[in-house]
């Protein structure tokens, strides 16, 4: 699994987005996020949003804290969709009475505490800068060293970690990328340049889960 954290942005929720999971039990526990988009990032690299895989996310569209799989879920999406170039994710958080933790984030969350989340996320294809017939492709994305052309969505987790550019970044080079999410499905043939150190140490976590 890789995982992309982002600062996202609370939305209007007023328009239906693409897919709707499921029917809110508490309307009012509901925030629309901007999850992801296709900006550069800190690792210099771009998720393109059409390529985005939900199917298995709808089926179980929890909403996580910090990608950790020994914490229970805080919500679930109840709709999800690419809007132009944005992933957006509407979340119902869980009540006070079922899960107190879950309510803490909502506050945080409303009160503007908690600003950033994170894409777990199974790459499926991409694109290494330098290649011999994807330059029109880089070239509407200056610096990018890796485009993501298609990635299925395995979680969406509310991550509280600093704002300082690279203060996140370290956050997620020591707790976030190495991790494997148990039950993933198994990873498709990417269509990709010669793998990076980085991916060889990926796929051997996903080889010993399996």
């Amino acid at each position: 699994m890789r995982a992309k954290n982002f600062v996202f942005r609370q939305v209007d929720g007023e328009t239906a987005l693409p897919i709707q999971i499921t029917t809110p039990i508490n309307p009012g526990r509901v925030i629309r996020f901007v999850a992801s988009d296709d900006t550069l990032d800190r690792y210099d690299e771009v998720i393109l949003a059409e390529g985005w895989v939900l199917d298995n996310y709808t089926r179980n569209p929890v909403v996580m804290q910090f990608h950790c799989q020994q914490l229970w879920p805080i919500g679930k999406a109840v709709a999800i969709g690419v809007v132009g170039n944005e992933l957006m994710i509407d979340c119902e958080f869980d009540p006070a009475d079922i899960d107190t933790e879950a309510d803490k984030v909502f506050k945080k969350i409303k009160h503007g505490t908690i600003s950033a989340g994170s894409v777990g996320f199974l790459p499926w294809s991409y694109e290494d800068f330098g290649g011999a017939d994807n330059a029109e492709l880089f070239a509407k994305y200056p610096g990018a060293k890796r485009i993501y052309t298609s990635c299925e969505l395995l979680e969406w987790t509310i991550c509280p970690v600093p704002a300082n550019p690279a203060a996140l970044a370290a956050a997620l080079q020591s707790n976030v990328n190495d991790r494997f999410i148990e039950g993933a499905p198994t990873k498709p043939t990417a269509v990709a340049s010669s793998p990076t150190k980085v991916d060889e140490k990926i796929d051997d976590l996903i080889s010993k889960w399996r």
